[in-house]
């Protein structure tokens, strides 16, 4: 007989319950809990751009090497 399924994983009373579904109001959950945490930063896509770009602007010879190289093998495609 399966156990009933409460979905509070840190107080499960059941040692055996293996639940691996995962609804979207659980995901969203969590990831506040990670936000308010500190556990994990999410960036938005306006601070990935910013930070892509000062990357680019840092690395400028190396970033047109890696580009050329990739260009010449796979100008084919």
């Amino acid at each position: 007989m399966n156990p009933i399924c409460n979905r509070d994983c840190f107080h499960c009373p059941y040692e055996d319950c293996i639940n691996d579904e995962l609804l979207l109001e659980d995901y969203q959950v969590e990831k506040e809990i990670d936000l308010l945490s500190g556990a994990r930063e999410y960036k938005t896509p306006k601070a990935i751009r910013a930070s892509n770009k000062k990357y680019y602007e840092e690395n400028k010879e190396k970033v047109a090497a890696a580009r050329k190289k990739y260009y010449e093998e796979n100008k084919e495609k």
